[in-house]
């Protein structure tokens, strides 16, 4: 029996809603069972998994009707499929119709293409490089998420809707522009993908989701195009148009960063997993921290809350896990649950104030803490949110905030509002002779103290007291 060379030699009828097996056969080829079912005049590829590995070809016709859709879960799992080619006929792909197909390396879509499904292409793990079609104008949730050998991908004008977690993980990705098109990228949508270094983000986005660049450990910038009407970037950092918001921090980034003073909110996920954040400086412009804000900044040692900022949400600073102090003003009166879990170093929490309110989950898995309070304030008893507690006695001062700022050398004190303070330094630490060179009383409870002389002195070691 001749071997057929186009599924419409088999013969098979066309009625409404028929399924049919097809074996197609062609010389280098895959040998592949397809099934399909027609609507109204048109056929859908239902199924059609090779049974050897290699290349498929899906026909534009069958009995004389256009293929026009490949079904949802149509080649899902198919791990022996390397090459698929869709036909012009095609419009439509749907849901999971090539998810963990791990063996695809090369898809061909025609520009007749108007819809790709949600997990279309997910987990297709050996592909690295796809065209997207010009009419297609959404892609959706997951649809190319975990695609881990993914090197490059352009994302053609019509495109207006970028779906939650739709190139989550693709890990090989490195670089991504958004088109002028592009009016939503959603939660996730570039989430982990670890090699991408720079990204570009049109005129059109309204909407960013939350975590959209989370845990892009490579990436150092975020720019903006500045037509856009809801989003800036600022040294690469994305902010909302007005920069009363810092919405998003590049994991790249590396070292010491001060947040601007036009700043009044850190967004959710702001500076989640920035792994190579070494210390962060809060302006009193900051009035409120949303959750999982500074989440797993492994390599902060310590933070200083502003006094202007009256509660910061669960989980802000959890799994920071070189966090060893924190000081909070007496302005926090809520702190929400869990904002400090997993802090595992975290040794003192230095509270200006009076007990805020709070859940006992505060220090969860933070099992080192003790919980200093100053004296006159009130609501501690000797356990707070499930630590110990003890009298602050001595004013802070945080090594991790200094640094040579543009006026001089520069550190941040902490201890009690309007509380004076006077700073000494000396040159020599195994015979000192501490001298005072700064005195102030911060209304604040906290001081960034600059030494203007710095550079006339090669080494100063400097301490802080009470009159």
């Amino acid at each position: 029996m001749k071997t057929p060379k186009t599924l419409q030699e088999l013969g098979v009828g066309g009625f409404a809603s028929i399924l049919a097996a097809i074996l197609l056969a062609l010389p280098g080829l895959a040998q592949a069972q397809l099934s399909y079912t027609t609507n109204n005049g048109t056929i859908t590829i239902t199924g059609g998994c090779p049974t050897s590995p290699g290349a498929l070809i899906i026909p534009e016709t069958i009995n004389g009707l256009p293929v026009t859709t490949v079904g949802d879960r149509a080649f899902s799992h198919c791990t022996r499929l390397t090459s698929i080619t869709i036909p012009n006929s095609v419009t439509n792909i749907g849901s999971q119709a090539f998810y963990v197909c791990t063996s695809l390396t090369n898809v061909t879509m025609p520009n007749s293409v108007t819809s790709i499904g949600s997990q279309a292409f997910e987990v297709c793990t050996s592909l690295t490089s796809i065209t997207i079609p010009n009419n297609v104008t959404t892609i959706g949730d997951y649809t190319f998420a975990r695609c881990t050998n993914l090197t490059g991908i352009t994302i053609p004008n019509n495109v207006t809707s970028i779906g939650n977690q739709a190139f989550q993980a693709c890990t090989s990705l490195t670089g991504i522009t958004i088109p002028n098109s592009v009016t939503n990228i959603g939660e996730l949508g570039f989430a982990g993908c670890t090699s991408l270094t720079n990204v570009v983000i049109g005129n059109s986005v309204t909407i960013i989701g939350n975590r959209a660049f989370q845990a892009c450990t490579s990436l150092t910038a975020i720019e903006v195009d500045p037509a856009n009407p809801t989003y800036c970037s600022v040294s690469g950092v994305l902010f909302n148009k007005s920069q009363t918001g810092l919405i998003a921090y590049p994991g790249g980034k590396t070292g010491a960063y001060i947040i601007p003073d036009t700043v009044s909110v850190v967004g959710s996920y702001a500076f989640s997993y920035c792994t190579n954040l070494t210390s962060i400086t809060i302006p009193n412009s900051v009035r409120s921290i949303w959750p999982w804000a500074f989440s797993y900044c492994t390599r902060l040692a310590s933070i200083t809350i502003p006094n202007r900022v009256s509660y910061f949400s669960e989980l802000a600073f959890a799994f920071c896990t070189n966090l060893t102090s924190i000081t909070i003003p007496n302005s926090v009166i809520y702190i929400g649950s869990s904002a400090l879990e997993g802090c595992t170093r975290l040794k003192g929490a230095y509270f200006q104030g009076n007990a805020p309110d709070t859940g006992w989950a505060l220090f969860n898995g933070a099992s080192y803490v003790t919980v200093y309070y100053l004296p006159g304030t009130t609501g501690w008893g000797p356990i707070f949110a499930g630590r110990p507690t003890a009298l602050w006695t001595h004013p802070l001062l945080s090594a991790d905030s200094a640094g040579v700022s543009a006026n001089g050398f520069a550190f941040t004190i902490a201890w009690a509002t309007n509380a004076t303070l006077v700073v000494e330094a000396c040159l020599d630490l195994a015979s000192p002779a501490w001298s005072p060179i700064a005195t102030n009383t911060p209304w604040s409870g906290t001081w960034q103290f600059t030494d203007l002389e710095w550079t006339n002195y090669p080494t100063r070691f400097y301490r802080v007291r009470s009159p």
